[in-house]
């Protein structure tokens, strides 16, 4: 998923999800902090094929409000 990310983002913001990513894959924060960056960045910069992802979209706004 970040991959669809790499022409969109600054340097800064791509070091910032990759040691997000690391930190989760170490163990050290839960998979929500990853989906959630990737999921604001992807709204963003308007990546529709992120933004349909049922992954990071996995309940009907419906049921979230």
């Amino acid at each position: 998923m970040a991959g669809h990310l790499t022409e969109c983002l600054e340097k800064d913001e791509r070091t910032d999800l990759h040691g997000i990513i690391t930190q989760f894959h170490r163990g050290a924060i839960p998979l929500r902090e990853p989906i959630q960056r990737i999921r604001h960045y992807a709204r963003t910069f308007h990546v529709d094929y992120l933004c349909t992802q049922a992954y990071l979209n996995p309940y009907p706004d419906a049921l979230m409000k």
